[in-house]
């Protein structure tokens, strides 16, 4: 045995000795020298076993382990009292452990220090003066580590949350559990303990929690605690979801109860803007939708494909497909005068609001209707000017359609210097000012801009004078001449001095000038590396397309309009067509344009069109349950579109009340129409 060891030894036997005196008026009462002794209680005496020994014999005594005969101490009850009190010496204390978890959570070992934070609780009482301090950080560790089951045991005991952090880390914990009852009720303790400021950011906090809530929480919530905020909030979504069920009678009761109790709190003011909308528009039929459409004469064609798009995104003529959507159909037969009588029919028929029509003066005349009649229009035409107080475009804006593609010619594709041919009307002209705009914009340059007869195919005189070709004199015809017979000797001369050979001994020969300019047909001098040709429909452009070649223009990419996406373009385009680039409304390439064209082909059979498309789209963001409540909210759900996904989209709605479709770069590649790589444009 080492000196250490016996150290320790004599150490743990002078602290027994100590306690046997400390505790010597406890034990049992003996005889000792005549006096009354009390034997200390580690000290057993054995009391003698009954034996059929005779009384007046005198047997040994015997020694039962772990106890002594009277008088005796035995090792056994030494080490015992002292290894019990060496482990209590060396233990570790409470606030030893509290600092070993600190040390280790700055180390980053986060399960170390979560133990030595657990072992130190447990030594603690929560009159502890470091108990709420080692809560709170044991809390804050699980926090961070997302931990939020182990947040509410450990808070959920009989002692409470102590600190504002425990409390906001208590109800973030018990929202990440799903129990939103519990966590609406920590963050109104909160908001009432908190100051005015703090106190709203907690109390706007329970109510994003209430949002998450299901009937029967509401229910349970707004019951148990209707003259609170948190109460308030739970009834008033109560009324909104049975508004969004159609059962306006139970929402008027709730919303009358809101109201009754206090009309100046956001949730009274909400109840009476609900009543007032519930009471103006008893006529009108939640879930009815009027379209107003050519559907017979000369636009019944495209009225027609607007309606299957429409049909196939209202779910109708899908198995099961009963989504409470009811269609009204009305044909305008293509004229202003149809469509004003469609609006008042459909206005007394009480739909909540109107798609269509398609060409512009009937949607002008069909916006005016509509607005007598107060009812929300969503008009599928380029007539932007009809839009606003209600009444809405969804359509491709020319402004974002030309910059967009311009955007793409010179980031993407790298061109800088181009030409503009346009048609000599309003439209051409517009088009025209547009991509000028935007090529500045850019950082491009317009190199010629010319037109030519509305109702023309011929390219002849605007590719000419955009070439410099166009009117030359006889004088310039010559002097052309001269300018290319002199950069032909040069090109000769050069070429011999590459093989070594002088160009004053081998004089290249040309041609006598007047011999070869009565023959003369001068080159065109193309000095733009894109021409900008904004003529509809997609025909038109496929036949204008071979006049560049023929007229010895090469090496140019063609940039066209959204009406050059149709097949008629590389079917009559052919190969002159091909690397053509243009903007479109929609494409089958991405997610929400595969999934449509997918499930069109599969109801008819066939391919969808621009036209299609539009009207799919018009019915899917005005279908929506909440949408269709009421005339108010169609044209609400419309006004707050921003970014919505659709298969012409994403769709943003203006102030103006244009519904503005984002523009897609398509190409030609062979004889297909396909997407053009999605680079950052």
């Amino acid at each position: 045995m080492t000196l250490g060891n016996l150290m320790g030894r004599a150490f743990s036997i002078i602290i027994l000795a100590l306690a046997l005196a400390a505790t010597a008026c406890t034990g049992q009462q003996v005889k000792a020298s005549g006096e009354e002794q009390k034997i200390p209680a580690t000290v057993k005496a054995i009391e003698p076993a009954p034996t059929d020994i005779a009384p007046d014999a005198q047997p040994e005594p015997t020694l039962v382990k772990g106890k002594a005969a009277p008088g005796m101490i035995i090792e056994e009850d030494i080490d015992s009292p002292i290894a019990m009190r060496e482990g209590l010496l060396l233990a570790p204390t409470a606030g030893e452990l509290l600092e070993k978890a600190r040390a280790e959570l700055v180390e980053g070992d986060y399960e170390s220090a979560r133990a030595f934070y657990e072992e130190a609780l447990e030594y603690m009482s929560p009159m502890d003066p470091y108990y709420a301090e080692a809560r709170r950080e044991l809390t804050e560790l699980l926090g961070e580590r997302g931990n939020f089951q182990a947040i509410v045991d450990l808070l959920s005991g009989a002692d409470p949350p102590h600190t504002a952090v425990e409390r906001v880390l208590f109800a973030e914990a018990l929202e990440a559990e799903g129990d939103y009852l519990g966590a609406v009720r920590e963050y109104s303790i909160l908001a009432q303990l908190s100051d005015e400021i703090m106190g709203m950011e907690f109390t706007q906090r329970s109510k994003q929690v209430i949002g998450k809530m299901d009937g029967a929480s509401l229910t349970n919530l707004a019951a148990s605690a209707p003259f609170s905020a948190e109460g308030r909030f739970a009834t008033l979504l109560l009324a909104q979801n049975q508004l969004e069920a159609g059962d306006l009678e139970y929402a008027a009761t709730l919303l009358r109860q809101l109201s009754f109790i206090n009309t100046n709190d956001p949730e009274g003011k909400s109840a009476q803007v609900l009543l007032s909308m519930i009471e103006g528009e008893k006529g009108v039929k939640a879930g009815h939708l009027g379209v107003i459409l050519p559907l017979t004469g000369r636009l019944a064609p495209f009225g027609k494909k607007a309606l299957r798009g429409m049909l196939l995104g209202s779910s109708l003529l899908s198995v099961g497909g009963d989504s409470g959507l009811v269609l009204h159909i009305r044909d305008t037969e293509g004229s202003a005068a149809g469509a004003a009588k469609a609006v008042e029919e459909l206005a007394n028929e009480g739909v909540t609001g109107i798609i269509g029509p398609l060409k512009s003066n009937v949607a002008e005349a069909a916006a005016e209707a509509a607005r007598v009649y107060g009812i929300p229009l969503l008009a599928l035409s380029p007539a932007r000017e009809i839009s606003g107080g209600g009444i809405f475009n969804l359509f491709m804006r020319e402004e974002d359609e030309v910059d967009r593609l311009v955007k793409y010619a010179t980031t993407v594709l790298g061109l800088t210097r181009f030409a503009i041919i346009t048609p000599d009307n309003e439209l051409g002209w517009e088009y025209r000012n547009l991509f000028w705009d935007a090529a500045v914009r850019y950082g491009g340059e317009i190199a010629a801009s010319e037109t030519f007869p509305l109702g023309s195919t011929s390219l002849e005189d605007s590719l000419k004078k955009a070439t410099g070709l166009f009117g030359l004199s006889k004088r310039e015809l010559r002097e052309r001449l001269r300018d290319e017979r002199f950069a032909r000797t040069r090109e000769e001369a050069d070429r011999l001095t590459l093989l070594g050979i002088s160009h004053l001994g081998a004089p290249y020969s040309l041609p006598d000038f007047e011999e070869e300019f009565a023959a003369y047909d001068p080159r065109p001098e193309v000095d733009f590396q894109a021409l900008f040709l904004p003529v509809s429909p997609s025909i038109t452009a496929a036949q204008m397309a071979p006049q560049l070649p023929y007229y010895e223009i090469s090496g140019v990419i063609l940039l066209g309009i959204r009406s050059w996406n149709y097949p008629d373009l590389t079917r009559v385009g052919k190969e002159y067509v091909d690397m053509a680039h243009f903007p479109a409304e929609w494409e089958q390439s991405n997610e929400e344009g595969a999934r449509f064209s997918e499930a069109f082909a599969r109801q008819y059979g066939t391919s969808p069109g621009v036209l299609e498309a539009y009207g799919y789209d018009a019915v899917s963001i005005v279908s929506t349950p909440s949408a269709l409540l009421s005339r108010k909210t169609f044209a609400e759900n419309l006004y707050k579109l921003w970014g919505a996904k659709a298969v012409t989209g994403p769709l943003t709605t203006h102030p103006s009340g244009e519904v503005a479709v984002e523009p897609k770069i398509l190409f030609v590649s062979g004889r297909e129409i396909i997407s053009a790589p999605s680079a950052s444009y």
